[in-house]
């Protein structure tokens, strides 16, 4: 009898316990204005109106709802719970997949995911048409010049989607592009997909928490493009490396972790190169703040001590992996937030920045018009 009462004492302290913490926790934390978690503004506490009164029950709602007691490590739980057991997105921005892998869910990406976006006749020639024009342009100014297919990673690891987001049709826009090009064209493509199919039995070339390759699936990109420009240019530098020459490192999760607040609860291995030193891109001067986050905005130079040639990039997300390898191989590299420009950015910029090769590189999630 006296175990059922302390039982029964426990289950009431609990409930009030339950009840009671939010709100205290609420009265004796600070307003913050954005969740750094959620990245996102937060309901602001309403001011109280007298000759509107009637918004302010709702109004108040919403402020409470965003910043509730112990609201950040429930919905955190509640995430990961979701998302580990279930296999469940709580984002709309967030497809969850096989064995831990997320991918990027958006209406134009999720058409390309099952080739549901195909490209029209008339945008086929329109992108020959320019891709050639700034071919042509960089002969005839003794140029090399290369377009740089960067994958998505579904395409590379399409058997970690889930079945409702498969391809329906057995052509992509890449397939598309490439082959059109090919046919109609002598732009130089260089389609990253045939390596990085090859190397993922290798090694994991891909972020499985972030829409981004990693460092490995960077280093297989560089390696095909050096490859190509070696054609062109005999005195190039090429850092020689190997899946061997990676290691695995536990480290924080990415973008896609983060769109579920589960950013400080997965811990993703990613490969790191151990063999190399990679010094010519952090021994450079950037405007501001230094790091991934900041060079993916910005425009900014490389210089290399011992090496020869100029290279101009204009680039997207994607060459974060690629800069610090690439930066190794050119006494010089500018590089342009921007892929592709408009014929007439392309020209100028050019002019101004004398590169003996430029590189437009494009991930394949982002071929909408060859003019950005």
């Amino acid at each position: 009898m006296m175990v059922l009462f302390v039982l029964r004492f426990v289950l009431i302290a609990l409930f009030f316990i339950g009840l009671w913490v939010p709100p205290l926790v609420t009265l004796t934390s600070p307003i913050e204005e954005v969740s750094t978690v959620e990245r996102r503004q937060l309901a602001p506490m309403p001011a109280i109106d007298a000759g509107d009164l009637a918004s302010f029950p709702a109004a108040f709602e919403a402020f409470y709802n965003d910043h509730f007691g112990l609201r950040a490590p429930l919905v955190e739980r509640f995430n990961l719970l979701q998302v580990s057991l279930l296999g469940t997105s709580t984002s709309d921005r967030v497809i969850v997949g096989a064995d831990g892998w997320l991918f990027q869910n958006h209406p134009m990406h999720v058409r390309d995911m099952r080739n549901l976006w195909p490209f029209s006749e008339d945008e086929l020639r329109h992108w020959a048409n320019i891709l050639s024009a700034k071919y042509q342009w960089c002969r005839d100014h003794g140029i090399v010049y290369a377009f740089v297919l960067t994958p998505s990673k579904h395409l590379i690891y399409p058997e970690k989607l889930p079945a409702a987001f498969q391809p329906v049709n057995p052509d992509s826009r890449a397939d598309q592009l490439v082959d059109y090009l090919g046919r109609h064209t002598e732009v130089p493509i260089i389609d990253l997909r045939p390596s990085l199919l090859r190397k993922k039995e290798l090694l994991r070339p891909y972020h499985k928490t972030d829409t981004h390759w990693n460092e490995y699936g960077g280093f297989v990109g560089y390696y095909d493009i050096v490859q190509y420009l070696k054609e062109h240019l005999s005195d190039i530098h090429i850092i020689r490396m190997n899946h061997t020459h990676f290691a695995m490192v536990e480290g924080p999760s990415g973008d896609l972790a983060a769109a579920l607040n589960l950013q400080n609860r997965i811990i993703e291995e990613k490969p790191v190169p151990t063999k190399v030193e990679l010094s010519c891109i952090t021994n450079s001067t950037i405007a501001g703040e230094d790091g991934p986050a900041a060079r993916n905005q910005q425009w900014f130079s490389t210089q290399c001590e011992g090496r020869d040639n100029r290279l101009l990039m204009f680039r997207d997300s994607y060459s974060l992996a690629l800069m610090p390898y690439l930066s190794e191989s050119f006494a010089y590299a500018y590089y342009v937030p921007h892929s592709p420009v408009k014929l007439e950015d392309f020209k100028r910029i050019a002019t101004e920045q004398k590169p003996d090769v430029i590189i437009e590189q494009r991930t394949t999630r982002w071929l909408r018009t060859p003019e950005g």
